[in-house]
């Protein structure tokens, strides 16, 4: 069996790219709050929810790069 090897460049790129996943998603919880004027708690009760939408947001784009390195591939050939 093969193993799989991660380098340390490239989880450095994917923690990179999640982190600013979670900054869209915090800045959109701060807009969201001075936009409905709750108070500024809710940055803390709402973390979780910012952290399962940069998850998602996350999920999505490697579901582009994903999409974007099978064509590619299909199209180099």
């Amino acid at each position: 069996m093969k193993d799989i090897i991660i380098s340390k460049k490239r989880i450095n790129i994917e923690l990179k790219t999640w982190f600013i996943c979670f900054l869209v998603a915090f800045l959109c919880n701060i807009v969201a709050i001075v936009y409905y004027q709750s108070p500024f708690i809710e940055i803390l009760t709402s973390l979780g929810y910012v952290l399962l939408f940069s998850l998602f947001m996350y999920s999505f784009w490697s579901g582009v790069q994903i999409v974007k390195m099978l064509v590619i591939k299909i199209f180099k050939k």
